[in-house]
């Protein structure tokens, strides 16, 4: 069976081959499994579809049941694995709220050839997701996003997070975004523009360790300071 190209990767720096048949794929070394329909336990865009799949290295397809997938929420909530790698180079994709939300045994996630371009809710997308200790994000474009409301709550064993690649620039909400990030001590959030931000109550409640918020402006470092449950002892330098 001859092999194909899926493009829209390039960024990523990976070359991606599959079978047409679209049952393996490989980037580098690692085998990737195409989802099929039967990996999901209902239709495309459906709140309650998950994915069932037994591959936890994952492509995900741009339609199921011949229908455009384009809102991946509560796609792998409250599920038992223990480490994902997921690909998605659909630019079409708007929707990822509660993606990996109470995925509390998770301890590896690998989405760092993920195309969220064009999505504009992430509320919740990482909740308690307390066995993650660490995340690369860096390839996340978030200019699209509106809404980041609980991003990363209850994230107990994050210790460090790179935000530096998001943009910012269009979300309204950022309520309780690290509520409970119990294990950062630092942030640089020196890329979020905050300015169409209406909402940051509680931004970062709980988070006990938290010592150091770098910011990008004093106007965006006088929000961070005025978020109710502002950590005790806590700083914001403008960098």
């Amino acid at each position: 069976m001859p092999l194909t190209t899926i493009c829209g990767l390039g960024a990523y720096k990976m070359s991606l081959k599959v079978k047409e048949n679209g049952v393996w794929s490989t980037v580098g070394k690692v085998r990737y499994t195409i989802a099929k329909d039967s990996d999901f336990s209902g239709p495309a865009n459906n709140s309650g579809t998950k994915y069932i799949g037994e591959s936890t290295n994952i492509v995900m397809p741009s339609r199921i049941g011949g229908v455009d997938f384009t809102k991946y929420n509560s796609l792998f909530s409250s599920s038992s694995y223990k480490k994902l790698a997921v690909i998605s180079n659909n630019n079409g994709v708007t929707n990822m709220y509660y993606m990996f939300d109470n995925c509390s045994g998770l301890t590896e996630l690998d989405l760092t050839a993920f195309d969220t371009s064009s999505v504009t809710d992430m509320d919740h997308m990482f909740g308690n997701c307390s066995g993650l200790t660490e995340l690369d994000l860096t390839a996340f474009d978030t200019s699209s996003v509106t809404n980041m409301y609980y991003m990363f709550g209850f994230c107990s064993g994050l210790t460090e997070l790179d935000l530096t690649a998001f943009d910012t620039s269009s979300v309204t909400d950022m309520d309780h975004m690290f509520g409970n990030c119990s294990g950062l001590t630092e942030l640089d959030l020196t890329a979020f523009d905050t300015s169409s931000v209406t909402n940051m109550d509680r931004m970062f409640s709980n988070c006990s360790k938290l010592k150091t918020i770098y910011a990008r402006t004093e106007a965006d470092a006088t929000k961070f300071r005025n978020s109710v449950s502002f950590p005790t002892g806590a700083t914001v330098i403008v960098k």
